[in-house]
């Protein structure tokens, strides 16, 4: 599993869902008892960094197919699956699906072999829409770039950032 696309899609999610994951993970950050929305703030930096340790993997990727399975119809789990990597695109740009959904489905497959060949297509994916690639949807404006380089951001940091701005641009047009 990409650790660049892991770190993005738990990034991405709502305080709810991250607390169920690290529920259903059994991760524990010292000197708390519990994760709950009261602490999140203090505690999600180490929740994200316990939730990307391979120990964690095969409970995080349950709880991930739990919440898409929540969020999505089967039959659109089965549709997002069983699509090339340039029709997932095309549902991505046009604000039928969002990245975030699609990257969690693709890395949840139901079997290992399944599995491999769908994390490859969310690795692409996530390579296609992310910096240093061409086919990038970003805005490659001087403001943007003095930004980011006075931030101190990466170019991987500035590339999740053209994915989120592309997706929520995708959204705007619905």
């Amino acid at each position: 599993m990409n650790k660049q696309m892991l770190k993005w899609i738990l990034t991405q999610l709502d305080d709810a869902t991250l607390i169920t994951l690290s529920t259903a993970t059994a991760t524990k950050i010292k000197g708390f008892r519990e994760i709950t929305k009261s602490n999140l703030k203090l505690t999600k930096p180490q929740i994200l960094t316990e939730l990307q340790k391979p120990t964690k993997a095969v409970r995080l990727r349950d709880g991930l197919r739990r919440y898409v399975e929540k969020k999505l119809t089967e039959d659109d789990i089965t549709s997002l699956r069983e699509r090339t990597q340039e029709e997932l695109e095309e549902l991505i740009s046009n604000g039928s699906h969002a990245l975030l959904d699609v990257l969690i489905v693709l890395m949840t497959g139901e079997d290992e072999e399944q599995q491999l060949v769908l994390a490859d297509v969310a690795d692409q994916l996530f390579t296609a829409l992310s910096p240093g690639d061409n086919g990038a949807k970003q805005d490659d404006s001087p403001a943007t770039e003095e930004a980011a380089s006075e931030d101190g951001d990466t170019a991987a940091d500035s590339g999740v950032q053209a994915a989120i701005a592309a997706e929520a641009q995708a959204r705007a047009r619905i």
